[in-house]
């Protein structure tokens, strides 16, 4: 097989495990702390979902699908990934955590700060990969719901 036609076929396995593996994503079901409306909730999943795949996927660009070992190990990152809860504040600010789940999101996980005026906008984001990093305040890891776990 010719090194233009590999490649043409590698390009193609690689597109079609990232369609596959982007649309079998499960929607997220975050618990909420404090009141919110659903549209509100849906907003703010919307604009956190987007975030998410944008720091967590590999860009699309010819360079980054010849490297399809990179690509398969951003998508396993990706897929391990939850909004785990979401925390409304008094004065309408909305924190966002997400990770792999509750217990490993004190070292290694993500955190956006929304606030809405007039439509919901993302006004910080962090991502941590050690617990020395991670921010503490503002983060209380919520408690597990009766008879379970959060992811």
């Amino acid at each position: 097989m010719s090194k233009r036609k590999l490649i043409g076929f590698w390009t193609l396995i690689t597109l079609a495990i990232i369609c596959a593996s982007l649309l079998s994503v499960p929607p997220s079901r975050p618990r909420v702390i404090g009141t919110l409306a659903s549209d509100d909730l849906a907003d703010i999943l919307r604009l956190v979902g987007h975030d998410l795949r944008r720091s967590a996927l590999p860009p699309v660009k010819w360079e980054t699908l010849r490297h399809p070992r990179y690509i398969i190990k951003c998508l396993r990152f990706y897929h391990a990934q939850h909004i785990l809860w979401v925390e409304v504040h008094d004065d309408g600010r909305v924190e966002v955590f997400a990770g792999a789940n509750t217990n490993v999101i004190s070292d290694e996980g993500y955190s956006w700060s929304l606030q809405k005026s007039p439509a919901w906008s993302i006004t910080e984001g962090l991502y941590w990969a050690s617990s020395n990093v991670a921010p503490t305040i503002g983060m209380p890891i919520p408690p597990m719901p009766p008879g379970g776990t959060i992811r």
